[in-house]
């Protein structure tokens, strides 16, 4: 079962992968502003925090926490 949770899923459209800190800038970009993060999280102010959450939440606590990434 732990090997399933490390895999890539894609479709036509979307990826569903585990969350590296290779992701750290695009999630930022999006992080970052405040219409973006309004509802849902508090904003990132620095690259160097959404690195610490990457590593905090999608690192640190593992498994099954999956980013979706749209294909261009």
């Amino acid at each position: 079962m732990k090997d399933k949770l490390l895999q890539t899923y894609k479709t036509d459209r979307l990826t569903l992968a585990p969350v590296t800190i290779d992701d750290a800038p695009d999630m930022y970009e999006y992080a970052s502003v405040p219409d973006n993060a309004y509802y849902v999280f508090k904003t990132n102010e620095t690259l160097a925090e959404t690195k610490a959450i990457i590593e905090r939440i999608f690192i640190d606590n593992g498994l099954g926490r999956y980013g979706h990434f749209f294909r261009r």
